[in-house]
């Protein structure tokens, strides 16, 4: 029976980069080749409107999974082939390291849209791939899938409350109140202002 959970980021963690970010840019590019002019224009606009913080980051991410509703699976998985030559080769390996251990249950969360992230076990060694908007649990249309959110979205999951968690990588601060209840704690390349709010909060962790 698997009871053991451990937990690992995406951006930033598995992969090296905002898949977000990169997402709009696929997203730009797909419209831009089969010539859909109205959606090039209106990304064109939404682009502007972020940029002068007029439309927020969740209602960003709420257009970009009704956008990518409009590309087809074979297109999303190809950004996916994409995305892999940008994953981390180290974190891989622990994935498929802890893959080999019946007990435990692999979770990728992450604050992407769930439009792409969906497909995430196509590519990564995973049981369960909580993200931003999916339809299957209510939590994560309303809030960011960040900090306590997120550990009530795994938690929702899974189906039944969490008390304590094997494992968690994550480069982020956002991630403290995961890394408080986790055995091992492993602070992915942190920037300096994550790294800074981590040592003050978690008595446990190592860099990697």
């Amino acid at each position: 029976m698997k009871d053991k959970i451990v937990v690992f980021d995406f951006d930033g963690t598995i992969i090296k980069l905002n898949s977000f970010r990169l997402y709009l840019l696929y997203l730009l590019l797909c419209f831009s080749i089969r010539f859909d002019v109205a959606a090039v224009l209106g990304l064109l606009k939404l682009f502007s409107l972020k940029v002068m913080g007029r439309v927020d980051h969740l209602t960003l991410k709420c257009i970009c999974n009704k956008l990518g509703e409009r590309l087809s699976p074979s297109q999303n998985l190809f950004f996916w082939k994409l995305m892999r030559f940008f994953f981390r080769p180290e974190i891989i390996a622990y994935e498929r390291e802890y893959r080999k251990n019946d007990d435990i249950i692999i979770v990728i969360a992450s604050a992407a849209p769930y439009v792409y992230m969906r497909y995430a076990k196509a590519f990564l060694p995973a049981d369960i791939v909580v993200s931003y908007g999916d339809p299957g649990n209510e939590t994560s249309h309303s809030v960011d899938n960040t900090g306590e959110y997120k550990l009530t979205n795994i938690a929702n999951a899974l189906g039944h409350q969490i008390s304590r968690i094997q494992a968690v990588f994550s480069d982020h601060s956002n991630d403290i109140p995961l890394f408080r209840i986790s055995d091992l704690v492993v602070v992915v390349k942190p920037t300096k202002r994550s790294e800074a709010e981590i040592k003050k909060q978690v008595s446990h962790y190592e860099v990697l």
